[in-house]
């Protein structure tokens, strides 16, 4: 299974763009391998990167498995946050960033913030409908 992730990992690195394949294929971690189903598990750190791998990549990735094992393999994606974590662990580099952009969203307004526009929000009306000057007034 690792052999298969390293070279699937390879190739897509290959056919996609720097951006997508850090942001979509890196994340990604192998969970198992059923050789007498021919069954493939696939880990997702959240639940976006899951849908959205699930939406545009299962196809490629479910035609690397059957011609890396030479038989019809069913790919299952399934959500586990330390999925990162373990994409790292196994000699896979994971993305630095393993909630992505819509992983864990947080208001910036939020006491507590991060990030770095986060000190931004309260200066220009975070809340506030469009359209509406900030609450204190200031241009």
């Amino acid at each position: 299974m690792q052999d298969f992730w390293q070279a699937a990992a390879a190739q897509l690195e290959r056919e996609l763009t720097p951006q997508q394949f850090k942001t979509w294929i890196k994340p990604l971690a192998p969970v198992a391998f059923d050789e007498n189903a021919l069954s493939l598990r696939i880990a997702a750190p959240n639940r976006f990167k899951l849908d959205w791998v699930k939406s545009q990549f299962s196809g490629r990735i479910t035609a690397l498995a059957c011609e890396y094992w030479e038989a019809q393999v069913s790919v299952h994606f399934v959500l586990d946050p330390t999925a990162s974590g373990r994409a790292a662990a196994n000699g896979y580099p994971a993305a630095s960033n393993p909630g992505g952009a819509y992983g864990a969203a947080q208001d910036p307004a939020a006491p507590g913030a991060v990030g770095p526009a986060a000190h931004l929000a309260p200066a220009y009306g975070a809340g506030q409908p469009m359209g509406q000057p900030p609450a204190h007034g200031g241009q």
